[in-house]
């Protein structure tokens, strides 16, 4: 069942973002681009609706209608094919869905259904479409967004899997390991690759998108647009194929990347790469805490954990890497969540506060984190502790002095 704000016996009082969306807005991608007057006009066309634990937000095969914003709750992305449904993707706070039938004003090509209480802030399709309209950054975003998703779900549909974390024997075996949480290198049999004076922005910058793309069946067409915005159309291709060729150099390894009738893809037997190992360790999780299988979850936790230091291409502001950066950065505050949950639940409270204190260090933007820390000291006893934590999340929230 639906309701307009909050469920039947559910605390009525709210938060000064759920009174004022604009301000909820302010800290999302791609709305904290805009002047805050901009995203007060915007926020005036959205309402806010909650929904119950299995609740079918979207049936696959619906008429595109409105686009949500999950505030608070968790959400499944599935589709059904041959008797069988198949979960895409779980997402939660802070995270979009309903873009890809607005945007081709096609039915819903999944459904999603609440896993838990969910409060979303959703807009219509007309809204939707005048804004997107009015705010090139917008447009760029959803799709972006769009596209990002489209190609993890044919990535899953190809049963093409990325290395698994530790065990896989190819990603063992790969000769070139590239980290993009928290920085970005790219190590050969061991060794940092080093570039000299000689600029490689370019090559770089694909490589980038190819990852923040999937890395599987990226069209040269959509990869030449993200980097050459402006290139003639008549010496695009030529540009691409030289910048390809220099970035192949620049790996050592030819067979790194494959270039098919116009789609490019990284290959696993030649590159690991951690976001593919962090998403993996993260799916290995959910399968586990399915499985109720604690011991093997905690382990793959801490694991997933190791892999994430810190945003993704931090060095990269363009829209293309917007819509990744915050979707793996929901997946690491779930990781940090669930993994202090777990150590919450069998007393170790000393270890769950070190989780959540070195899930802050890394990033110091996540409310729930100080919510759970302020929790597990004063389950301590260690009210000054406490204090100290509430302090940084006041000032948070509120940066202004005094």
């Amino acid at each position: 069942m639906r309701a307009s704000t909050r469920a039947p016996g559910v605390e009525q009082k709210r938060d000064p973002e759920e009174h004022k969306p604009g301000l909820f807005l302010a800290r999302i991608p791609p709305y904290n681009q805009l002047t805050q007057r901009e995203r007060e006009a915007v926020a005036a066309t959205m309402t806010w609706e909650f929904f119950a634990p299995g609740s079918a937000i979207i049936k696959m095969g619906d008429t595109f209608s409105h686009v949500y914003l999950i505030k608070k709750g968790q959400v499944r992305i599935s589709i059904a094919e041959e008797a069988r449904e198949d979960t895409l993707a779980t997402l939660s706070d802070g995270e979009w869905f309903g873009e890809i039938s607005l945007l081709s004003e096609d039915t819903a090509t999944a459904t999603v259904t609440a896993v838990q209480e969910t409060l979303c802030l959703r807009q219509g399709h007309r809204q939707f479409v005048k804004t997107i309209e009015e705010h090139p950054a917008v447009h760029r975003f959803f799709t972006a967004l769009a596209i990002a998703r489209i190609r993890s779900a044919n990535y899953r549909h190809l049963h093409v899997d990325a290395p698994r974390i530790g065990a896989h024997p190819v990603a063992e075996r790969a000769p070139l390991r590239i980290n993009t949480l928290g920085r970005f290198e790219i190590l050969k049999k061991g060794e940092p690759l080093t570039f000299g004076r000689k600029a490689q922005k370019k090559p770089l910058a694909l490589l980038a998108a190819l990852i923040a793309l999937g890395g599987r069946q990226v069209s040269e067409e959509r990869l030449t647009e993200f980097i050459w915005p402006d290139l003639d159309g008549g010496t695009d291709h030529e540009v691409f194929r030289t910048t390809l060729r220099r970035l192949r150099r620049l790996l050592g390894e030819k067979d790194a990347i494959e270039n098919r009738a116009g789609k490019v893809s990284l290959s696993p037997s030649h590159l690991w790469i951690d976001t593919w190992a962090f998403e993996q360790a993260c799916d290995e999780a959910e399968r586990l805490g399915k499985a109720g299988i604690s011991s093997e979850l905690i382990d793959c936790l801490r694991g997933a954990f190791r892999l994430y230091r810190g945003a993704f291409l931090a060095f990269e502001d363009e829209f293309w890497v917007l819509s990744s950066r915050e979707r793996l950065r929901n997946k690491f505050i779930r990781v940090v969540l669930r993994l202090g949950s777990c150590l919450e639940r069998e007393d170790k409270w000393t270890e769950a506060a070190e989780c959540y204190e070195k899930g802050l260090a890394i990033d110091d933007t996540a409310e729930e984190l100080y919510q759970r820390l302020m929790a597990v000291h004063r389950k301590q006893g260690r009210n000054t502790e406490a204090a100290i934590v509430h302090e940084c999340w006041r000032k948070l929230l509120d940066p202004t002095p005094g």
